[in-house]
């Protein structure tokens, strides 16, 4: 057993993909998986293991004794450096798949376009999901032996169990997750979940083996059990319209779950008077509904909501598993004046309320985006939004009245109410045009006009990275910020192009970095430029929210400090805030910058600026505002 488990460790590390690049004297993204699997007999005694680094094209694939820690060495190389092509996880450090499959002679083949396919439990009997240390390790301890049963518990509201309900279970591999990750941060990151109740409800035309699907009803005591089952359980739609969790993932730590049912449910007919009229954009004509979801003790508390479109007429209809709904207007500049709250509700009643909304003196912003003419006119789309000028809250999206498609006259019509004079930021989302935002509207204001253009083609340029002594540096990462007061606008890879306008170069190696701020450029005239590497400085801040507490578990990026808005950047200027909310991003550049959260794009605190030569630069405590 000793020779047969000495010669599975030994066995050299296989991998597929398109292959890494040759070395480049740069360092590689490497780090050791150190893997102990324990397994049932029946099982077998050796495994495949298959480890794929997050974004990454290649796989290493290994044979895997039971009981016995193996490395899984992951070495891959490098054209540019290594941090440019990590992936923003819930960890700051490389983020990793593992895929086990049962042992056989025939070495399992993977493909990235098939990943899907490897969350059937036919082909995978378990998946996890971790990080590892740059050049560091991590010990991974998995167990595929036969999980304890599953048991669902059923009630409803006042905890009485709910018996012959149908719970249906989706059978999957084993997940494990460690280092922050969870089914939610999983499917962020992989843009498809294996397969939620939603999909079941909703999309018949995927379809699941049949082997895959688990099926069983409450006894009396609202009680069922699943042997040795790990994947989703829930109740589906076209048993029970209002259950909650709809599901959730059963993992082998979980043996678990309880579900509330809500029936029968109690329907509400409005009828309103006083809505928006046809000056005030689609999303204003409606109505929210609200209420706390009735859940028995024990239970988190769960919000219940709608929202209630008034195109046409001024009646709806709604259900809900609430017993006291609260109404209110989707436009800001109205109120309800009578009819507010809907009381008492019992299950199963079918109840008439009137609501009166009443308009509130307000302001307006209207005008028109101009689109001019070309070719592509017509696939373009249109979104429109206001910011509070102060504070860079959203205000509201969509205020284009109409629709979010572009008409054929390229003219887009928007309008939005507000209380306040302002000032106020307006910013136009568009898919092949400029992107203009506004700054510095006050309320009211008429006939505002903001022409946009087709988005110029980008100016290649030429750039020679150096050392300080001149020497050449060979795979560096050019990043672009064209400086047009853009939301999200950036251009990357290894050789520089900007737009039309001016531009901000920042020059990424391993030695250091180098920033071009304010280069011109002309369309169709390639530019010729020069950078010279230096360390940088360490820029190390405190994300706080507006009340002084640390900001945990953020990305921040650092850009170019003009833009309005930037949800995503490059992976070297960025650092995941800890527990304390603080951060570090090495080898910045001298002159301003401005810190940014990843995602809502929001920047946190004011621009700074960072001197020449200094090895650590303290931003201080940056208050990041909600979205």
């Amino acid at each position: 057993m000793r020779r047969a488990a000495a010669a599975l460790a030994l066995l050299a590390l296989s991998s597929c993909g398109k292959g890494s690049p040759p070395a480049s004297g740069l360092r590689p993204i490497a780090g050791t998986v150190q893997l102990t699997l324990t397994a049932d007999a029946d099982l077998g005694s050796s495994f495949w293991a298959i480890l794929r680094r997050d974004g990454a094209e290649d796989f290493r694939v290994q044979q895997v004794p039971a009981g016995v820690r193996t490395a899984l060495a992951w070495r891959e190389e490098v054209s540019q450096p290594r941090d440019w092509r990590l992936k923003f996880g819930p960890s700051k450090h490389p983020t990793y798949q593992l895929f086990v499959a049962r042992g056989g002679e025939a070495r399992p083949e993977v493909r990235v376009n098939e990943l899907d396919q490897w969350r059937d439990p036919a082909r995978s009997m378990a998946i996890a999901y971790f990080a590892v240390p740059l050049d560091g390790e991590k010990d991974v301890k998995l167990a595929l032996s036969k999980p304890a049963p599953l048991e669902i518990t059923v009630c409803d509201p006042a905890g009485a169990p709910v018996e012959g309900l149908r719970v249906v279970g989706i059978s999957t591999p084993r997940y494990f997750f460690f280092d922050g990750f969870d089914p939610e941060k999983v499917d962020a990151l992989q843009l498809s979940w294996s397969w939620d109740f939603w999909n079941f409800d909703h999309a018949p035309k995927v379809k699941l083996g049949p082997e895959r699907i688990l099926t069983a009803k409450t006894d009396a005591s609202g009680v069922c059990r699943f042997e040795g089952f790990t994947g989703w359980v829930g109740v589906s739609e076209r048993d029970e319209r209002f259950v909650t969790p709809r599901s959730l993932l059963a993992t082998p730590a979980l043996r678990s779950a309880r579900f509330a049912v809500a029936r029968p449910a109690a329907g509400v007919r409005l009828s309103v008077e006083g809505l928006p009229g046809k000056d005030y954009t689609i999303t204003e004509r409606g109505l929210f509904v609200e209420g706390d979801w009735p859940v028995p003790a024990g239970f988190p508390p769960v919000k219940w909501s709608d929202r209630l479109a008034f195109l046409q007429g001024k009646t709806a209809e709604f259900f809900t598993p609430c017993r006291e709904v609260r109404i209110r207007p989707m436009s800001r500049v109205h109120r309800v004046a009578t009819g507010e709250v809907v009381r008492d509700l019992v299950p199963g009643e079918a109840r008439k309320h009137k609501v009166v909304l009443e308009e509130l003196p307000h302001r307006s912003i209207e005008g028109e985006v101009r689109f001019e003419a070309s070719e592509t006119l017509s696939r373009e789309h249109c979104a429109i939004e206001l910011y509070d000028g102060a504070s860079g809250r959203l205000v509201r999206a969509m205020g284009n009245l109409g629709g979010p498609g572009v008409p054929r006259s390229g003219r887009v019509a928007f309008a939005f109410h507000v209380e306040e004079e302002g000032p106020y930021t307006i910013v136009v989302r568009t898919g092949g045009y400029t992107c203009p935002v506004i700054r510095g509207v006050k309320a009211p204001q008429e006939e505002l006009i903001i022409p946009v253009t087709p988005d110029r083609k980008t100016v290649p340029c030429d750039l020679a990275v150096k050392r300080k002594d001149g020497s050449p540096v060979t795979g560096a990462v050019i990043g672009t910020w064209p400086e047009r007061d853009l939301l999200n606008e950036f251009i990357s890879g290894s050789r520089p192009s900007g737009k039309p306008g001016p531009n901000t170069f920042v020059i990424h190696a391993e030695a250091g970095g180098a920033i071009l701020r304010d280069v011109v450029l002309e369309e169709g005239k390639p530019a010729k430029l020069e950078a010279t590497i230096s360390p940088g400085s360490k820029v190390r801040g405190r994300l706080v929210d507006p009340e002084g507490k640390p900001v945990a578990g953020q990305w921040v990026h650092l850009s170019w400090p003009g833009y309005f808005r930037m949800a995503s950047a490059f992976r070297w200027l960025a650092d995941l805030s800890g527990e304390d909310g603080r951060f570090e991003i090495p080898a910045v550049p001298a002159g301003p910058w401005r810190v940014y959260a990843r995602g809502s794009g929001v920047p946190a605190g004011a621009a700074f600026a960072v001197p020449a030569d200094q090895d650590v630069f303290e931003a201080g405590d940056l208050i990041l505002a909600p979205p």
